[in-house]
């Protein structure tokens, strides 16, 4: 996620909500990698805490990767 970031040239600061898109419903809906979405890892959720965000969205089934 802070890779992302300094790649994209933006900052999380506190009090942001940050959108997360991955494309995963344009690629995969309908398929059988559907129901394995993306989603993001315990760090990338604590780092994202860290920094005091309001908030987070992803417009996946899940905010979490799903169990294998």
């Amino acid at each position: 996620m802070e890779e992302a970031c300094h790649k994209a040239k933006v900052g999380i600061k506190k009090g942001d909500t940050v959108l997360i898109y991955t494309d995963h419903y344009r690629k995969y809906f309908g398929t059988e990698h559907w129901s394995n979405g993306p989603g993001i890892s315990a760090a990338a959720a604590r780092w994202l805490g860290e920094r005091k965000i309001s908030a987070f969205g992803v417009e996946t089934m899940s905010p979490g990767v799903p169990k294998v």
